[in-house]
């Protein structure tokens, strides 16, 4: 299965956008960037995302900043068959501030529960990035 929906970056905003995104397009620069806010600990997030690296078909890489922390967000395709293929996720996440610190803190204390939740939600990007693919290749 080729990955070159992994670079088609507009259709991977359009989808998520049509799942209830608000993502508003900034120009900085030469790499796509958006600015997009989350729910998080039952306050709203805002941070910006900037593609930091595309090598087609098998990576795409965004910075992540925000007011208090700052981080990464990689995918990366290892083919393994022409039909299949594996999907690595890595995330990082570095503290700005001192409250950021502490809150980070606060996360690694309770990493079983949220180590279960981002399984859960990296399972379900990886399902919709299949369903894509697959739909992408039956379109050709």
């Amino acid at each position: 299965m080729s990955g070159r929906w992994l670079s088609d970056i507009e259709g991977l905003v359009a989808e998520a956008r049509a799942r209830g995104a608000r993502l508003k397009r900034l120009e900085r620069g030469d790499a796509p960037a958006w600015k997009t806010e989350f729910r998080f600990r039952q306050r709203v997030r805002e941070v910006e995302m900037r593609v930091a690296q595309v090598l087609a078909p098998e990576l795409l890489a965004f910075e992540i900043t925000g007011k208090a922390a700052e981080g990464t967000l990689r995918l990366e395709l290892l083919p393994l068959s022409p039909a299949h293929c594996r999907l690595t996720v890595t995330s990082e996440i570095r503290a700005r501030s001192l409250a950021a610190r502490l809150f980070l803190q606060s996360l690694k204390l309770a990493r079983a529960g949220l180590n279960r939740r981002y399984r859960e939600k990296v399972a379900l990007g990886a399902a919709l990035l299949t369903a894509r693919a697959v739909a992408l290749r039956d379109l050709q």
